[in-house]
């Protein structure tokens, strides 16, 4: 058996805890609303604390100092592909981490996890082309998000207004 993978003596757990986050997670795969990053880092999440929880040996991790550089990596593209769909497994091996290290490392050092930094950076890009005039429907499918009631949703959420009244906010204080 190699070292870097988890170990399970018994086969089969109950869990009602555990089932009820799997059962979401598989509910949000199947709307398929979020980002493919956010879907990657939420299974990952729930994979590691069924392992953290039940797997008798830890997996590894990788070496310690490549956490900073790695940080920088990810952010700089990020913000330079915002409007691409990204994933876990791209970000992986550009800082060559493990998916589920490169979560736990990023969260621990930026505050929240990549999927969450990608939607504030498309969000902090919309917020410019709003004040530009643009549609927003234009701004949707420019800043990266599936559909326009995707960024209303969060864009709500993260600025207490929607998009059109940003917008128009701006646009008054600009007449």
């Amino acid at each position: 058996r190699p070292q870097h993978l988890p170990f399970f003596q018994s086969g089969a757990l109950t869990d009602g805890k555990m089932a009820q986050q799997l059962r979401r997670l598989h509910q949000q795969f199947e709307q398929s609303s979020e980002s493919l990053l956010q879907q990657e880092t939420e299974f990952l999440e729930v994979l590691a604390t069924f392992i953290k929880r039940y797997a008798d040996a830890p997996p590894s991790l990788a070496p310690i100092g490549q956490e900073r550089r790695a940080v920088t990596q990810i952010k700089h593209y990020i913000e330079t592909h915002y409007a691409e769909e990204i994933s876990l497994s791209v970000l992986a091996h550009l800082t060559h981490l493990s998916r589920y290290h490169l979560i736990r490392m990023f969260r621990e050092t930026v505050g929240i996890p990549p999927h969450a930094y990608l939607r504030q950076v498309r969000i902090k890009h919309a917020k410019a082309m709003l004040a530009n005039g643009l549609p927003i429907a234009d701004v949707a499918i420019a800043t990266g998000f599936t559909h326009q009631s995707h960024l209303n949703r969060w864009f709500k959420k993260l600025w207490g207004v929607t998009p059109g009244q940003y917008r128009n906010c701006v646009q008054d204080r600009l007449a």
